[in-house]
């Protein structure tokens, strides 16, 4: 029986093996996330790896099944930015490939919300009170600016140092003109600032922070 397997085990271990198949390199778009809409047209700028051996690559930028615009790439380079006009539904939209299927794509995704703005300023009236007041504005697709957004709620939060941890101090309600004044109390120096959530159509925003 040795005489018999012993060049067959000799046969199988000296078989050349059959060089493996290149693997095609994925032509891959990224998009921001989270793309805020501030103005009549946004511009969405998109990023590609991988897509430099390929002529020519594309994706549909689709919601609720229907198409609003494509992406292009050519030899890897951007043949232009994605637009979101402000007509459009805000929220999800998918980014897929529609180039042929010999073209490896990835798909992605964005969400498209109106942006929002939020100011805040105070000062120091005595050694307890601090007044702080500011304004909360919001993207109107219908007068293509931003205007006060009325009776929406503010969180003002405070700090104690640079690096501390916020935390919430007030929450007050803008008036009809998106306006808001509160009086904060404390005996030291803190950093207050002011924020709002996002919502279905609008994302939230900070204001920059004062010390007092």
């Amino acid at each position: 029986m040795r005489r018999i397997l012993l060049p067959l085990v000799l046969a199988s271990v000296l078989a050349p093996v059959a060089p493996a198949s290149a693997v095609e390199p994925v032509c891959t778009i990224a998009v921001p996330y989270k793309v805020t809409a501030g103005a009549p047209l946004t511009w969405v700028k998109p990023t590609f790896t991988g897509c430099d051996s390929y002529a020519s690559a594309s994706w549909k930028v689709a919601r609720s099944g229907k198409t609003y615009g494509t992406i292009t790439a050519k030899n890897g380079v951007n043949q232009g930015s994605w637009i979101f006009h402000d007509n459009w539904p805000t929220g999800m939209y998918a980014v897929t490939p529609s180039s042929s299927a010999a073209v490896p794509q990835n798909s992605t995704k964005a969400v498209v919300k109106f942006g929002t703005k939020v100011t805040l300023k105070g000062y120091r009236q005595d050694h307890l009170k601090v007044p702080l007041s500011g304004t909360i504005t919001r993207y109107v697709a219908s007068v293509d600016g931003y205007r006060g957004w009325a009776h929406r709620y503010v969180s003002i939060q405070y700090r104690d140092c640079t690096t501390c941890d916020w935390h919430p101090l007030y929450s007050d309600r803008t008036d009809a003109h998106g306006k808001f004044s509160l009086a904060a109390v404390s005996d030291e120096l803190r950093y207050y600032r002011a924020r709002i959530g996002d919502t279905t159509y609008w994302w939230g925003s900070t204001s920059s922070s004062v010390h007092f």
